[in-house]
């Protein structure tokens, strides 16, 4: 991977992260609303590690230790 793309993906996936730490987990969402947010979030962050798992791209290597999409629902 070309270090655009790298950064690209780190950035990419560390607001993401940034953004999940910010929410409830979907069964102990305020609201539907919020429910439905942490269930997108962890849709999206869930594609990142099943991609990451199809291209072998080791989680680590775009810095990020403890990604856990499920931590959401």
């Amino acid at each position: 991977m070309e270090n655009v793309e790298r950064r690209f993906i780190q950035h990419f996936v560390a607001v993401l992260k940034e953004q999940m730490e910010g929410l409830s987990p979907m069964s102990e969402a305020p609201n539907e609303f919020e429910a439905g947010k942490s269930l997108a979030y962890h849709e999206v962050a869930d594609l990142v590690v099943e991609c990451s798992r199809v291209f072998n791209v080791n989680l680590n290597d775009i810095g990020i230790e403890d990604f856990n999409p499920d931590k959401l629902l």
